[in-house]
């Protein structure tokens, strides 16, 4: 029942103007076998339209790709751009909901767009019953694009009271929420802070130990190494060389000279 509504308001507001090649009957009397024109009808009143003073043009673009039913409207969300003669603080953060689809019209594909309502957040205010619509040729499209803008029309002041009431609503629901727990602990505590106040103390200087200093490791070695043999030739005897390495923490810090040791 509800899709039902949603076309037929859509319907209503959005009527796509077609040609009318029926011409007036005409009537032929028995008694004369003269045509007659038929009595004329009084024409029926238009449905109220906007006064062009307080039309706006307002830019949209939807804010995810919207597929474009035949007939059947489907829900779309809105992104709003600059309105002139509209406080662009009104329309920050605003998303405007409504409908599109697109119908036959004859050799035509009209593509249609209803606004309803504009939201922030959770909360949401109605436009008007006309809302703001848009008609644009659809042939060949079957979706709407983040990308491409439209304009749709619609009576500014309503716009401008939706959009009010919307920020009116935003700062009610900013004044309904609780003041901050902690200003208001704060107070409560504060004979209980005086008193641990009170009773603090500066803790004495404490003068850190130094850590003990590593003591050096100090190793005499005998080594041969780069020492050659000497060769006595009045004793007929081989003398072998060695030298002392001295190391400090295991890093060689200096040697002696090679020097006789063990006989070979």
């Amino acid at each position: 029942m509800r899709n039902d509504s949603i076309a037929a308001a859509l319907c209503a507001a959005l009527l796509v103007p077609l040609p009318t090649h029926a011409a007036p009957a005409q009537n032929q009397t028995a008694a004369t076998g003269k045509t007659q024109a038929a009595p004329a009808v009084p024409a029926q009143s238009a449905a109220p339209s906007i006064a062009v003073s307080d039309t706006v043009a307002v830019p949209v673009w939807p804010k995810a790709a919207v597929t474009l039913p035949v007939n059947q409207p489907i829900a779309a969300s809105f992104a709003l751009g600059a309105v002139e003669g509209i406080n662009p603080a009104l329309l920050s953060g605003v998303t405007a909901k409504g409908y599109a689809r697109k119908v036959e019209a004859g050799p035509q594909t009209v593509g249609q767009v209803l606004v309803t309502s504009v939201a922030k957040g959770e909360r949401e205010e109605t436009i008007s019953t006309e809302g703001l619509t848009a008609q644009f040729d659809a042939k060949g499209a079957n979706e709407l694009f983040p990308e491409k803008t439209l304009e749709v029309k619609g009576s500014k002041s309503a716009l401008i009271a939706a959009l009010e009431r919307l920020a009116k609503t935003e700062k009610k629901d900013e004044a309904k929420k609780p003041a901050n727990d902690g200003s208001v602990r704060q107070g409560s505590d504060k004979g209980r802070s005086n008193d641990l106040a009170a009773q603090y103390r500066t803790p004495a200087t404490v003068t850190p130990t130094p850590a003990p200093e590593k003591q050096s490791s100090t190793e005499v070695r005998t080594s041969t190494e780069g020492c050659r043999v000497r060769v006595d030739l009045a004793q007929g005897k081989a003398i072998r060389q060695s030298k002392e390495q001295t190391f400090t923490d295991g890093v060689l810090a200096g040697e002696s000279q090679c020097t006789d040791s063990d006989v070979s």
